[in-house]
């Protein structure tokens, strides 16, 4: 993902170049707003609020077009469960204040980090006061759709953006074609293997579901910018597995029949293991379980996805899954033992 600093110029110049681009998402141009800071163990910003507002405009004159990513942190004071709150709550107080003053909450997504994100020593006041902070994303997007319509009238085939040839009777075939995990910038270990039917789970930012709803859901198999396919591996760090997925904020995983995938919550398969689990299953982070209840439940519109995720095969997660963003995971066809 590029990222530049904001520059008034260069925003509307995305703006205006997005402007007839649809919902879903698969290419990022994202420009980081000055931080907002915060005093010691407060959720109320020092100042900054009317600035934002000021410097989101050139994106909210082109809704279909952008989403706003705003991300807490804290400084290293304090336990690391208050932490996580701390910066949930200040970037909750960021997003209230925007949705208030007239963004779409649809265009909105917040996360805290605890204190696992410094920008400056822990050590001293002045970069404690540096890490007390509320970063904000802003992301023009290239959709999927266009990818795929550019692709189909030069294949005349319905490709993703990842390369997975797609067949709704049976779920998706696998390209060899296209397949570039150097494009999500995924770092694979020695002993990956391609996402192949029958080992494969696919990683999102957003919840699982059958339709894409910018913000919200990935549609099950379709990467789109919160999403990638990972293969079977022993991945030493989430964020190497599936970084789209982190980046935004770990909310659902989808696995294909015949799949097992064991997350620990801590790098190298040490600490606690947060999930054992083989497929075929849809889990979600049930954080977000009293804003979308049913998701779990409802019909999907896709047959061929009902019957590979009927209502029992779906899940809310046991805790809440941004705290598993620090762990690794392993990935492996359901008959093999783990080590």
């Amino acid at each position: 993902m590029k990222t530049t600093f904001f520059n008034p110029v260069l925003i509307l110049a995305m703006a205006l170049i997005s402007l007839n681009i649809g919902a879903q998402t698969s290419n990022l141009e994202s420009t980081q707003l000055v931080p907002i800071h915060f005093n010691s163990d407060k959720a109320k910003p020092l100042s900054g609020l009317q600035r934002i507002l000021n410097e989101l405009t050139p994106f909210t004159d082109s809704p279909e077009n952008y989403r706003i990513m705003i991300t807490g942190h804290t400084d290293a004071d304090g336990g690391d469960d208050y932490n996580l709150m701390l910066s949930q709550n200040r970037a909750q107080s960021v997003y209230n204040y925007l949705v208030k003053n007239g963004i779409d909450k649809e265009k909105i997504k917040s996360q805290g980090k605890g204190e696992t994100n410094p920008v400056a020593s822990n050590d001293e006041s002045k970069g404690r006061s540096e890490n007390r902070r509320v970063e904000i994303y802003v992301e023009m997007l290239e959709t999927a759709a266009v990818i795929n319509q550019k692709t189909q009238v030069e294949t005349g085939k319905k490709i993703d953006f990842f390369g997975f040839l797609y067949n709704e009777s049976d779920s998706l075939l696998w390209s060899n074609t296209n397949y570039n995990p150097k494009a999500s910038k995924q770092k694979l270990p020695k002993d990956a293997v391609k996402p192949i039917k029958g080992c494969r789970a696919f990683f999102s930012g957003l919840l699982m579901a059958d339709e894409y709803k910018s913000i919200w859901t990935s549609k099950i198999w379709e990467p789109d910018g919160y999403s990638e396919y990972v293969g079977a591996g022993s991945y030493n760090n989430l964020n190497e597995a599936f970084p789209k997925a982190i980046l935004s904020t770990f909310d659902g995983i989808a696995i294909d029949s015949n799949t097992r995938i064991v997350i620990y919550d801590q790098p190298n398969f040490k600490g606690k293991v947060v999930l054992d689990v083989t497929g075929p299953l849809i889990i979600n982070n049930s954080l977000h379980r009293t804003s979308l209840p049913k998701l779990n439940t409802q019909a999907y519109k896709v047959e061929a996805m009902n019957k590979l995720f009927p209502p029992e095969k779906r899940v809310w997660s046991n805790s809440n899954m941004y705290a598993w963003q620090h762990g690794s995971i392993r990935i492996m066809p359901a008959a093999d033992l783990v080590d």
